[in-house]
């Protein structure tokens, strides 16, 4: 079996193979706790990445932060406890994605798609002051700032037109809060959703790339493995300009 996913320019391919019926099993391994929630957030961050690849071809990575006064408060409020502190502040969060949301109406506008999370590590996962990362669409700088109102500029890091998002996922899920059950990511509805397909294949042959493509990334092959990779496709101009250089080539010869 083959499964695809389509998100914008990047494609992930995952294939793996059905034990037949009376085959042996290959050797158990044990399952520990650490290895069980690398894979979840593995899996998490391949999700996240396949929304942000879809939706945020280009936008811009804003910080929400508090100054001393505001952050104190914010501590004061919760008795100092780190859980609470991530709840209330996810909280004053949606409070700000409602006030641009009815300032962008008045103006007969619409914010577009945003997605993030509140965060109480930094990129390397150590414990640090809780805030938050969003990454939008569009916005101006000196209104989000004044809506937020937390005595703080924000971090304002507007990306570039790059087709593979999953470094941003990545950087963002490493410094997410868990908040009750796990982390939970502030999405907008709505957003565009990566294609799936899937394909019944005879064998598990190693997966090959197209001509043109760029791997990103890769998983180490074994006949009775699953496989993974995923790669940035070769766009269609660029595929059109190599045809008509080959007929102009061909066609001078002689």
């Amino acid at each position: 079996m083959q499964r695809t996913y389509r998100s914008g320019d990047v494609i992930e391919k995952t294939r793996f193979w059905f034990r037949g019926k009376g085959a042996p099993r290959g050797p158990r391994r044990a399952k520990t706790e650490e290895r069980h929630q690398e894979r979840n957030d593995r899996s998490a961050v391949r999700k996240a990445a396949r929304l942000l690849n879809v939706n945020f071809r280009e936008g811009i990575l804003v910080k929400l932060g508090m100054d001393e006064e505001h952050y104190a408060e914010l501590e004061k409020l919760c008795g100092g406890d780190r859980d609470a502190m991530a709840a209330e502040y996810r909280h004053r969060v949606n409070l700000f994605l409602l006030r641009w949301k009815r300032a962008a109406k008045k103006r007969g506008e619409e914010i577009g798609h945003y997605w993030g999370a509140v965060c109480d590590k930094d990129h390397k996962g150590r414990p640090t002051r809780i805030h938050a990362h969003l990454v939008i669409q569009r916005g101006e700088y000196a209104e989000l700032e004044k809506l937020w109102g937390h005595g703080k500029g924000l971090g304002w890091d507007p990306l570039s037109s790059r087709p593979d998002r999953t470094e941003l996922a990545a950087y963002v899920m490493k410094q997410a809060a868990r908040i009750g059950t796990g982390v939970r990511i502030l999405a907008s509805r709505g957003m565009e959703q990566p294609i799936v397909t899937e394909e019944l294949l005879e064998d598990n042959k190693e997966i090959r790339l197209p001509a043109g493509a760029v791997e990103c990334e890769r998983s180490a092959y074994s006949p009775d493995a699953a496989q993974y990779v995923r790669y940035i496709r070769r766009k269609r101009e660029e595929k059109q300009a190599a045809l008509r250089s080959g007929r102009t080539e061909k066609g001078g010869q002689g």
